[in-house]
């Protein structure tokens, strides 16, 4: 007998373009920078430059700024499954594996 077994696929900073600060602060970005690293978020993206850059600093300091979402409908998710071999018609002792999503 054969089980399939869940395949963990957890998206990072390195995986969405944007979702990175890198080295800067971000008083350091331009406005699209700011509401794109929100976005990654799935943050309120409405405001001046100071209102973002007072929010991804809020989400800074409460740990909040690790959980990821795809801004692109799931796009950056599954090129990373195509990339890991987890995809749509893969399959695992004749059953499409089981996929449980983490985005951190």
């Amino acid at each position: 007998m054969c089980d399939a077994v869940p395949v963990e696929v957890e998206l990072t900073e390195d995986d969405i373009p944007g979702a990175s600060l890198g080295i800067r602060k971000p008083h350091e970005l331009k406005v699209p920078e700011l509401k794109q690293w929100l976005a990654c978020r799935g943050a309120s993206r409405s405001g001046k430059k100071a209102a973002l850059i007072e929010r991804i600093n809020d989400y800074i300091r409460s740990g909040s700024a690790k959980r990821l979402v795809d801004p692109d409908r799931e796009i950056h998710l599954q090129l990373k499954k195509r990339h890991l071999g987890v995809f749509p018609g893969a399959s695992t002792c004749g059953q499409p594996p089981k996929v449980a999503v983490v985005l951190q």
